[in-house]
C-alpha cells in the first residue's frame, strides 16, 4: 500500500478505525475499544474476565496467527511474502505448516476444549463453527441472555434487601436458573447472604420451553 493510505496508517496495514477524528489501527486494539465504546458483554469490565478474553487475544495474534498467518498462508498467497529461493520458501511452509499444526491442536484441547465440556454438561450446542464465522445457536443466545440477566442480578445483590412482609414476597418474582448458571451464580457470590440459591424450586435446562 502506497500514498495516500500510508498518510493514514505508516504500517500500510489494514484494518484503520477513524471514530471522528479519532484514528486508531491494530486489529485487537480496535476491537477492544469499539467493545468498550458499546459496552460490549463479550468485553467484560470484572477484572479477571476481562483478563481471560485478553489472553485468548494475545493468544491469537502472538503466536496462533504468526506462524499460521506469516509463515504458512501468506508465503503462499502474497508475492512479497514469498522467498527468495525456491529451497527458502519450501521450507518456511513447512515450517509453518508444523507449528500451525500445534497450535490449532492446542486450540481444540485447550481453549475450544473449556466450550465443548460446558456444552457436554449442558447439553446443548452453543456455538455454530465453520471455516469462515462462529454463530451463537438458540441455545447459545438463551444461555447469554440468561448470563447478562445473571450479571444484572448480582450488580443488585449488594443492595439492602426489603423488610420480607408477606405482601412484598407476593410481589418477588422468583428467577428460574439453570444448574450451569446456578453454579456460576454461586461461585460470584460465595457467602454474600444477599444472594439465595433457589434449591427449593423446579429448574429447567437451557433449550427448554418455559
Amino acid at each position: 500500500m502506497r500514498a495516500p493510505f500510508s498518510d493514514i496508517n505508516p504500517n500500510c496495514m489494514v484494518p484503520v478505525l477513524e471514530d471522528g477524528d479519532f484514528r486508531l489501527t491494530e486489529s485487537s486494539a480496535i476491537l477492544k475499544y469499539l467493545a468498550d465504546k458499546i459496552g460490549s458483554p463479550a468485553y467484560p469490565q470484572e477484572l479477571k474476565a476481562r483478563a481471560r478474553v485478553n489472553e485468548m487475544m494475545d493468544w491469537l495474534n502472538v503466536n496462533f496467527y504468526r506462524d499460521w498467518g506469516y509463515g504458512f498462508i501468506y508465503p503462499q498467497i502474497f508475492p512479497h511474502h514469498r522467498r527468495e529461493s525456491v529451497a527458502s520458501q519450501v521450507d518456511t511452509i513447512e515450517w509453518g505448516r508444523k507449528k500451525s499444526k500445534v497450535w490449532l491442536d492446542l486450540l481444540d484441547r485447550h481453549w475450544l476444549g473449556r466450550l465443548i465440556n460446558f456444552e457436554e454438561r449442558l447439553g446443548n450446542k452453543l456455538l455454530l463453527k465453520s471455516t469462515r464465522k462462529i454463530v451463537l445457536t438458540e441455545a447459545g443466545q438463551e444461555y447469554l441472555v440468561r448470563c447478562e440477566q445473571i450479571a444484572r442480578d448480582l450488580e443488585k445483590a449488594t443492595a439492602p434487601l426489603e423488610p420480607a412482609t408477606s405482601e412484598s414476597l407476593r410481589r418477588r418474582p422468583f428467577v428460574h436458573y439453570d444448574q450451569a448458571a446456578l453454579n456460576c451464580l454461586q461461585r460470584r457470590c460465595g457467602s454474600n447472604p444477599a444472594v439465595r440459591r433457589p434449591t427449593d424450586r423446579p429448574t429447567r435446562s437451557c433449550g427448554s420451553t418455559p
